[in-house]
């Protein structure tokens, strides 16, 4: 399973899958709103110590977590807009 998580005003979790014929399909999964990236930070260390969930970052281009200044999102995608999020 892989998670796709976007970042607006609030953070979003959506399941996201994939089939060989047909349409891509996002689910959502849960919504943030404490809009910090120490906060978002945690919540994903926590979900990988305990899940081998792929993890898609979107609307991160330019940022870097704050624990270890590693960049977020290392390319922007083909159908993102490079100003959401910034």
């Amino acid at each position: 399973m892989t998670i796709l998580l976007t970042n607006h005003i609030t953070f979003f979790f959506y399941k996201k899958s994939m089939r060989k014929v047909g349409r891509q399909r996002s689910i959502p999964l849960h919504t943030i709103k404490d809009h910090t990236l120490e906060n978002l930070e945690s919540i994903i260390n926590s979900i990988k110590e305990h899940t081998q969930l792929t993890i898609i970052y979107r609307g991160f281009a330019g940022q870097y977590w704050p624990s270890n200044y590693f960049l977020i999102q290392k390319m922007t995608l083909k159908d993102e807009d490079i100003n959401i999020g910034l």
